[in-house]
């Protein structure tokens, strides 16, 4: 079991990611990223360190680009605010894709 398999939204909005052509996906990632600086400023600075880095990508977004990492890894240290507000970010990014 994945760590965000428990919140069904969350879940549903990064599974959608891995499906989104890849220009709709960047657009997407940033503005989830966004979302959580906006909830809290320096969030990723003060916690990249305890990303984990695997040179040799275990999953498809390790590979995918240095936001996608940074989300992912990210939403694992964030609180529920930041996750609900990544998950609106994307929701309203899938919409607009749509």
């Amino acid at each position: 079991m994945r760590w965000y398999d428990e919140d069904e939204a969350l879940r549903a909005c990064l599974d959608g990611l891995k499906r989104l052509d890849p220009r709709t996906r960047v657009l997407a990632v940033r503005a989830a990223v966004d979302s959580m600086n906006e909830v809290e400023p320096g969030f990723i600075d003060a916690h990249v360190e305890a990303f984990p880095l695997h040179f040799a990508g275990r999953r498809w977004y390790d590979d995918d680009g240095p936001e996608t990492w940074l989300l992912f890894h990210g939403l694992e240290q964030a609180s529920e605010e930041m996750r609900r507000a990544v998950t609106c970010a994307l929701f309203a990014e899938f919409v607009v894709a749509a």
